[in-house]
């Protein structure tokens, strides 16, 4: 029965994720980032946000990973209550909008590019919104262009 379900669920509904993997893999991030675990981060991040790096220099100082990622640092001091999120996933890219609040209460939208690299989703761009109202929340996942 349950084969049935989520069968009939991605007929219906094909480009939404049924595992919530990308919201898994945000997670992660951000459980990385309150243990200060920069090799796990910087294993989140796709290669197209690699190149020219430092990558000793990162992995061994907070402050060069967030100068060299500010966007991607920001993530979890920028929205720090989540409510709501939505994903989609294609074969091998993958979109996250999270939708939340801001440490002084006001509405903020964080979008995720994911991009599938050896198996794994891997952060690319991050697009971080603040909104005028709560109104103003994200309905669906939204993929950030650069």
């Amino acid at each position: 029965m349950k084969f049935i379900i989520i069968l009939l669920f991605s007929i219906v509904y094909p480009q939404v994720a049924i595992a919530n993997e990308l919201h898994d893999s945000y997670m992660k991030y951000r459980d990385g980032y309150y243990k200060n675990d920069l090799s796990d981060m910087l294993a989140m991040i796709s290669k197209e946000n690699l190149e020219d790096i430092d990558i000793k220099g990162v992995t061994t100082s907070p402050i060069k990973f967030d100068l060299q990622f500010p966007f991607i640092s920001s993530i979890t001091t920028s929205l720090v209550k989540e409510l709501s999120y939505f994903e989609t996933i294609d074969e091998t890219l993958g979109c996250l909008t999270v939708n939340g609040l801001s440490a002084d209460y006001a509405p903020i939208t964080i979008s995720l590019k994911y991009i599938l690299e050896g198996g794994y989703w891997k952060m690319g761009y991050v697009k971080i919104e603040y909104l005028s109202g709560y109104s103003d929340f994200a309905k669906e996942a939204v993929c950030p262009r650069a």
